[in-house]
């Protein structure tokens, strides 16, 4: 009677069976390079990651520090006028230490060099500030000002102006002597101070600048400091009738933080989604490569089941590899992360107003960690399950294919890896919406590379090289062999092509459409806050300094009192139409004329350019953007306060702007013969004929009328460059992880592809080729994979450049096609030269040199 006999094996036990680790070590040992090269590309992912989530922690933590710092007291009352005796008497009452600054933008002039620059003046009276630096050069400049008689000067405009100590600052009528400059102080922005650099003057000399007019636009703070445990609500309680009675804003250390920390939010929610994207594109590289890796391991994994092991023994030594792979990488990354951290705010100097504080950030380290790990197994896990599948029998026929999982199977690991990475970028962006949104956008863009690279090789394939010789026939056909990764490639270097051009394209956009605005205009100089009684000397002034006057604009400061009849108050508390408070409370520029400018177009109802009769209602136009924030319609009531008495008017026509044309554009317009009587001042719109007689003019109406302000286009378009230029190398150098990862990925499959590479040279050689044509083969195959991946990214990036600029940033799209064909050189260039240091040792080798090396 013949008898079974069944062994039975005791359970696998990681502990207790050394051996299994052993062979995953050894194993990994002989192909350490390769095994490298997986690492490095988890670790750039990892390190972007890390660096951005650590600086993000220790700002949250310096902003949760320095909060009052910032804000340079507990608590902040603003004005739009100044402070009567009867609000003095008022705040005297309250024990609370108290500050006060008033602040204007005004033209001052550097006598010593016969200089003029548009600048805010701010004018201190107390102990300001409460809280945070306030740190000059010299060291004592601080102690002099606040004896009076004497003005701090920014450091930035110091050094654009050569000034030094003593030197004599213009401000108004006033001549103050400098006693030094503004090295730190709180809530000081670098990038705001290129617009208009501060100078700081005594609050007991701005009258005798002469600035202070009926007209003027001077904006008015009181800070409060705490006493001994106080909390700023205590403060808020024992001011708030002032509030009340006079509708003043505030804002406290709490509010400014909150605020502060919102800011920087979308910023590093944006710069994380860049470095998750980098390690996406790692993983999936590096997964493409574990795919090969384990295929050229069946064999292996073959010849151990006949020696006795299991299936699933077999996949225990290939998943402490990639574990450790995983492990490995995220912790370089984490290290890496750590230490990239400290360039950031180099960065970002320009945009972050307070001290930054290093530290390590142990949820950014947990969470670096767990991503890593998470992804390098999502991605891999589809080719360690096919190891399960590897019969004994593999290891006698060699022909024999390998089982793999069934369709489910495969749809349900897919499946999981793809939430899984959905919920990884939620948990990156810190929002459901955000990180949806992104891994809709890499699926998408994903899926339309491959469509546009098949589409690529398809008709190059099918109209180019039908008809092409040997050469380039078989770098062409090289592109299918077995176990080939050229989708992978094209799709990983096409996303970082895409990514470059697309940052160039919108880049440039922005620049070239600031430049078409400075083209466009007529405008070179604009000047503010003329009186009605300096009309005259002005228009003289003019005349005599060679310029042309393109428009004179009046404009009137107005307030809401009710909108769609109802009061500020009960809109205020309106849930559903809810307006925002500060354009309920705010003073709103307005003018009046009886034409519509060429930038102006009326999408709905009639423009109505004069009002006939006094009895007429008052039809007033409107912007399209102020209508939907306001909730009007044609025909809604508006009723202003023109300084006391009130004004009803009615929505005639809706606005749409071209903002690319520099001039007094206007939420409001009212008709010609309803405003001339109300309280104005004036704005000029002047054409120089060049830079010599801009200043000229400048420093003529600085000296002998110093009240008017002026601004110099020109400076500010270039300060617009500038800004947009720092801006876009924040968000170019985090693009430069993807980079990074695509090259390192390149280079972990040429590695990869080298045995194939081998049996290809040796086949080739056999069969007659020359060592020319071999080399051409391989320069022409690498050239393909190039160009296929930088046109690819390229026709994509113009697509969402286009995008970009026409819907987001509402301009004319015009590509930069030099720009372009450069980086799809450079994408073909690098390559290139990859794939030939890697392939180089090969090709001048002999076949029989070869066979020997590989016994």
């Amino acid at each position: 009677m013949d008898r079974i006999v069944s062994v039975k094996k005791p359970n696998t036990n990681l502990i207790r069976d050394h051996w299994i680790w052993k062979l995953a070590w050894k194993d990994a040992k002989n192909n350490w390079l390769r095994l490298l090269l997986f690492i490095f590309s988890i670790v750039i992912g990892i390190a972007a990651l890390v660096a951005v989530n650590s600086f993000n922690d220790n700002l949250l933590k310096d902003i949760d520090n320095q909060a009052r710092a910032f804000l340079a007291a507990d608590v902040v009352l603003y004005a739009n006028e100044d402070f009567t005796a009867a609000d003095s008497l008022f705040f005297d009452s309250i024990s609370n230490e108290q500050a006060n600054d008033a602040r204007l933008s005004s033209m001052i002039s550097f006598p010593k060099s016969g200089a003029t620059r548009l600048a805010q003046v701010t004018a201190i009276q107390g102990d300001y500030p409460f809280y945070g630096p306030f740190e000059t050069t010299p060291e004592n400049a601080l102690q002099y000002y606040r004896q009076g008689q004497c003005a701090l000067v920014d450091e930035n405009m110091a050094l654009q102006y050569k000034l030094a100590v003593d030197d004599t600052l213009k401000v108004g009528d006033l001549m103050l002597p400098i006693a030094g400059f503004v090295t730190k102080i709180p809530g000081n922005v670098n990038i705001s101070a290129s617009f208009a650099p501060s100078v700081y003057i005594p609050l007991d000399s701005l009258e005798k600048t002469g600035l202070v007019r009926a007209g003027s636009r001077v904006y008015y703070r009181k800070y409060f400091k705490a006493l001994n445990n106080q909390s700023e609500k205590s403060i808020l309680t024992s001011i708030r009738p002032a509030i009340k009675t006079f509708n003043l804003s505030w804002e406290t250390a709490a509010f400014r933080k909150e605020n502060l920390g919102k800011g920087f939010e979308n910023i590093f929610r944006f710069l994380n989604l860049l470095g998750f994207m980098a390690l996406i594109l790692g993983s999936i590289g590096s997964a493409s490569s574990v795919v090969i890796y384990l295929k050229e391991k069946h064999n292996t994994i073959a010849i151990l089941r006949c020696l006795g092991i299991s299936s699933a023994e077999g996949f225990l030594i290939f998943f402490i590899q990639t574990v450790a792979l995983g492990l490995i990488g995220s912790l370089l990354g984490i290290v890496f992360g750590h230490y990239l951290q400290m360039y950031i705010p180099f960065m970002l100097a320009d945009f972050i107003p307070i001290k930054f504080n290093f530290g390590i950030s142990w949820k950014a380290v947990l969470l670096g960690l767990g991503t890593g790990l998470t992804s390098t197994l999502l991605f891999s896990f589809l080719a360690l399950r096919n190891i399960k599948y590897i019969s004994p029998l593999k290891a006698l026929q060699t022909g024999q294919n390998v089982s793999s999982p069934g369709l489910l199977s495969k749809i349900g690991i897919i499946a999981i890896t793809v939430i899984a990475t959905l919920i990884l970028a939620i948990i990156q962006s810190k929002s459901a919406l955000v990180g949806s949104g992104f891994m809709a956008g890499i699926t998408v863009t994903c899926l339309v590379m491959y469509l546009i690279a098949k589409l690529l090789i398809f008709t190059m394939g099918t109209l180019f090289l039908r008809k092409s010789g040997f050469v380039w026939r078989q770098g062409m056909i090289n592109l299918f062999r077995p176990n080939n990764q050229t989708m992978v490639l094209v799709i990983v270097l096409g996303m970082s092509t895409f990514l470059m051009a697309t940052l160039n394209l919108v880049q440039n956009n922005l620049i070239e459409q600031v430049n078409i605005i400075g083209n466009k205009s007529k405008t070179d100089l604009v000047l503010f806050d003329v009186q009605p009684h300096q009309l005259k000397q002005v228009d003289s002034m003019v005349i005599h300094h060679n310029v042309a006057v393109n428009r004179v604009v009046p404009i009137i400061t107005l307030r809401f009192e009710k909108i769609r009849n109802k009061r500020l108050g009960a809109l205020k508390d309106d849930k559903e139409g809810a307006i925002p408070n500060w354009i309920l409370y705010m003073e709103h520029l307005v003018t009046y004329r009886d034409e519509l400018l060429p930038s102006e177009k009326i999408i709905e109802g009639e423009f109505v350019p004069v009002k006939a009769h006094e009895n007429d209602s008052t039809f007033i136009s409107i912007t399209k953007s102020m209508a939907e924030q306001l909730h009007v319609g044609i025909g809604d009531a508006i009723d202003f306060n023109v300084h006391g008495l009130s004004l009803k008017t009615y929505v005639g026509s809706i606005r749409k702007l071209d903002w690319q044309r520099i001039q007094n554009n206007f939420m409001f317009v009212f008709p010609s013969g309803v405003l001339e009587k109300a309280p104005q001042h004036y704005a000029y719109l002047i054409d120089s004929p060049d830079k010599n007689a801009t200043a000229q003019l400048q420093a003529a109406l600085s000296d002998e009328i110093p009240n008017i302000s002026s601004v110099d286009l020109q400076l500010i378009l270039g300060t617009l460059d500038t800004v947009i230029d720092k801006t876009a190398f924040v968000v170019r150098f985090m693009a430069f992880f993807c980079i990074i990862t695509s090259l390192i990925v390149l280079g972990a499959t040429v590695l990869n592809t080298r045995q194939a590479k081998i049996r290809e040279n040796i086949l080739l050689r056999t069969l007659g080729a020359s060592e020319k044509q071999v080399n051409g083969i391989l320069l022409l195959e690498y050239v393909f994979i190039g160009l296929f991946a930088g046109l690819t990214g390229i026709i994509l990036s113009i697509l969402s450049g286009w995008g970009l600029t026409a819907y987001f940033f509402d301009l004319l799209f015009i590509p930069d096609f030099k720009r372009i064909f450069v980086l799809l050189l450079a994408t073909i260039t690098v390559t290139v030269v990859i794939g030939w240091l890697h392939n180089k040792s090969i090709l001048n080798q002999s076949p029989m040199e070869v066979l020997k090396q590989q016994k």
